[in-house]
């Protein structure tokens, strides 16, 4: 259960009330969009990798991750 929210202005009047279920469906939807964009695999599917630092692990890593590797049979 989430409660509801009250945003005040600088003065200290509220200017707007948000209601807690108004609040559960923002957070679900932010959950499931954020879910979507993880790759189990790889990681966030956003996620910028410096070059300087994906050369270093490519050489540090070589031949460790086989392409043909799968876990699905």
């Amino acid at each position: 259960m989430i409660y509801p929210v009250k945003i005040l202005s600088k003065n200290g009047k509220v200017k707007k009330v948000v209601s807690g279920s108004k609040l559960t469906d923002m957070h679900w939807r932010r959950f499931y969009d954020d879910e979507n964009q993880i790759d189990l695999m790889h990681g966030p599917r956003n996620s910028n990798v410096p070059s300087h630092v994906k050369k270093k692990l490519d050489q540090k890593y070589a031949g460790v991750f086989d392409q043909s590797f799968s876990f699905i049979n």
